[in-house]
């Protein structure tokens, strides 16, 4: 297995995982005006507000309601802001994150993550 790593590529995908991640959530939280948008709160603020999106997603029926606002909540509290903007953060982190996610596909980057995740 270890003969196999390929840790240029690991720091690559490791790399746009942040970027795809953090990034959004950084933009997000400027055009907000959360108080800390720093990378260190925003990473913070993602890893707690995938717990809680996770978390709503196992609730039957209305799940993805609850996921998106348990996790504008965790972004209001983390990113010291109101919760109306930690809900615009949550929405301005999907459609950044989807834009992105849109330039990597459009650079030809998908074949990439597809060919490493198959071996």
């Amino acid at each position: 297995m270890l003969d196999s790593f390929n840790l240029p590529l690991f720091a690559l995908v490791v790399l746009v995982y942040v970027a795809v991640t953090v990034g959004p959530l950084q933009l997000a939280a400027l055009l907000a005006g959360a108080r800390r948008r720093s990378f260190g709160w925003c990473l913070v603020a993602t890893t707690l507000g995938s717990f809680f999106h996770v978390g709503g997603l196992y609730t039957p029926i209305v799940g993805s309601v609850i996921a998106f606002f348990s996790s504008g909540l965790a972004y209001a509290a983390i990113l010291d802001s109101s919760f109306g903007r930690g809900l615009l953060m949550a929405f301005g982190q999907i459609v950044f994150a989807a834009a992105l996610f849109a330039v990597l596909w459009w650079l030809g980057l998908d074949e990439v993550f597809r060919t490493w995740s198959t071996r």
